[in-house]
């Protein structure tokens, strides 16, 4: 008897603890995809299933797509409609996205447009170069799902994923969120007050020439190695998904705009010289890009930056202008750099 009503004090126990979790990522909902609205403002949102979920309530609305990750949300899509024949275009810029995350989202657009007999007219691709060489972040946690609509996955196994979850972290990190509790702050702390004298800035950013076939001595004092992009086995596969993704605009017609992100300074300069030109000209060879990932003066302002790698507004204007042909003004003269794998000129409009 007393071996038995322990088993039953066990499986009662590990039952509350069950049903509690699932109790807890429902009134939290740290993903925000159960809707329930509790504890707004999440700051571990699944964007992914979000846009989706925006996307599906207004189909008909859209004709076109913005692709990227969150440094994608400051492209101006109103800009961009007003200036290419009214498209409407669909947020889908994803938190730590990557080309991973947009080629399903795209395969998944087409098929509902043609189903719809709807056209899909644009696509505005933003890719982050510096980040191209590290494992993609689709479907690796909670945060991260992808929607199983652009998955084929189980319905059932999206959502008993999310019911059951145990995620400390985000439960707490919602309840302060929502408490107005969570400290403001970006990736690095106080990050503007490591922003470097601008000249010396540049001149590291542009490494003087070598003469041909030279060793390039290793830097005195340095405390660590520069990051590479190209190294790992994560960029040639998000080569071959841009392949892919460049395929499907090809065959249905649709038109792709395809920049970079630019960089800001202080991050551009922990890569290895000419590491992030060199994955900008292998992105081109797949398809023309236009390039704002190089150094350029006025992003040595830290105004032009929220954090370590999201730019502003003005920097965003500044790159669809660019695009579209504007005549750009004298400070913004050599911001942004067409690439094609025959050299020529690629006309958007």
């Amino acid at each position: 008897m007393q071996s038995r009503a322990y088993a039953v004090a066990i499986a009662a126990i590990a039952a509350g603890v069950f049903l509690a979790v699932i109790t807890a990522n429902l009134m939290l909902d740290p993903q925000a995809v159960f809707g329930t609205g509790l504890f707004a403002g999440s700051p571990n949102t699944n964007s992914r299933y979000r846009r989706l979920v925006a996307y599906q309530a207004e189909p008909a609305r859209y004709d076109g797509l913005v692709f990227g990750s969150s440094r994608a949300r400051a492209i101006p899509r109103h800009e961009l409609s007003r200036r290419l024949d009214g498209i409407a275009f669909a947020d889908f810029a994803v938190d730590f996205g990557s080309i991973a995350d947009h080629l399903p989202a795209l395969e998944y657009v087409v098929k509902d447009k043609a189903a719809r007999r709807e056209p899909l007219r644009a696509v505005f691709l933003l890719l982050d170069v510096d980040t191209a060489g590290l494992r993609p972040k689709a479907n690796k946690f909670i945060q991260t799902l992808l929607p199983p609509e652009l998955t084929g996955d189980s319905t059932a196994r999206f959502w008993w994923r999310n019911l059951t979850a145990i995620q400390f972290a985000a439960w707490q990190s919602s309840i302060r969120a929502a408490l107005g509790w969570s400290k403001p702050g970006g990736l690095t702390p106080n990050w503007k007050s490591v922003w470097w004298d601008p000249a010396a800035l540049l001149a590291l950013l542009i490494p003087p020439a070598q003469a041909q076939g030279e060793a390039r001595a290793p830097a005195a004092g340095a405390a660590e190695p520069r990051h590479k992009i190209m190294d790992g086995i994560y960029f040639d596969q998000q080569l071959r998904l841009l392949q892919q993704f460049v395929a499907v605009c090809r065959q249905h017609g649709i038109t792709l705009m395809v920049a970079t992100s630019p960089l800001n300074p202080v991050h551009a300069a922990t890569f290895e010289p000419g590491e992030i030109e060199a994955a900008a000209e292998r992105i081109s060879q797949i398809v023309p890009l236009w390039d704002f990932s190089q150094p350029n003066a006025m992003l040595v302002d830290p105004q032009r930056w929220t954090d370590p790698v999201h730019f502003d507004a003005k920097v965003a204007h500044m790159m669809v202008g660019r695009i579209l042909g504007d005549e750009m003004p004298a400070e913004w003269h050599e911001f942004g750099r067409l690439r094609a794998r025959d050299g020529t000129a690629v006309s958007l409009r």
